[in-house]
């Protein structure tokens, strides 16, 4: 005999698609370094985050590879937040107040597939190009008409990284294991940083203890009479 009730599993692909479902028309409001303000609903990130989820299939990056990001909190950064979890990969934040240094020590110890870059840190990485061989290509987010001219080597020579290519309408896989690690950090002041992994499951359980005391009038403090 199995016990079914709520078998829902902990997954970050899972608080998208409830967002889509009961919040499809709220507005996901970021200012772009471009200079704009962009808006959009959940109902449209939802289609570019599984555009993104296939276009990093097509790359190639595969379950358990880890994909590095230096970047800010605008929604193209977000996207990668849900579409990397959704294929199975390993999402490496990236801190872009390290030294170049210590830079080169973690996107090179946390094997680095690929990066993604926000437009502003492009001539942060060029400085250790030679030092990253391991990476396989670098994505900048930003559109095509703002995509820099120089060294760092894109997939088929092009940029415009998040949401990105077809497919918007079915995830690349069909399940969620929810044991994969689905982010690592590197923290430290030295230049022999501390590995950290996150399990897929912890920000969910994570999202759900902080929503706990509003929806439900639950928490650590309640006396039940």
């Amino acid at each position: 005999m199995h016990g079914l009730m709520q078998d829902f599993p902990l997954v970050i692909p899972r608080l998208l698609t409830y967002a889509e479902k009961f919040h499809p028309y709220t507005e996901i409001v970021s200012r772009r370094l471009e200079g704009d303000i962009h808006r959009y609903t959940f109902a449209d990130m939802g289609k570019r985050v599984r555009r993104l989820a296939n276009a990093l299939r097509r790359l190639e990056v595969l379950p358990g590879q880890v994909v590095g990001t230096i970047a800010w909190n605008g929604y193209r950064h977000m996207e990668l937040y849900y579409a990397l979890p959704g294929i199975q990969s390993v999402y490496h934040t990236i801190n872009p107040r390290l030294s170049p240094e210590q830079l080169a020590y973690v996107i090179s110890h946390a094997e680095d597939q690929y990066v993604f870059v926000e437009l502003m840190f492009v001539p942060l990485l060029e400085t250790i190009i030679d030092q990253i061989g391991g990476v396989n290509g670098f994505v900048v987010l930003c559109g095509k008409e703002g995509m820099p001219e120089g060294g760092l080597p894109t997939p088929g020579g092009g940029g415009g990284g998040g949401g990105g290519g077809g497919g918007g309408g079915t995830w690349p896989i069909a399940v969620f294991p929810i044991s994969s690690v689905m982010k690592g950090c590197w923290s430290g002041k030295v230049r022999n940083m501390n590995g950290r992994n996150l399990k897929k499951t912890a920000p969910v359980a994570f999202v759900i203890h902080q929503v706990l005391p509003v929806t439900q009038k639950v928490s650590s403090t309640l006396i039940v009479r």
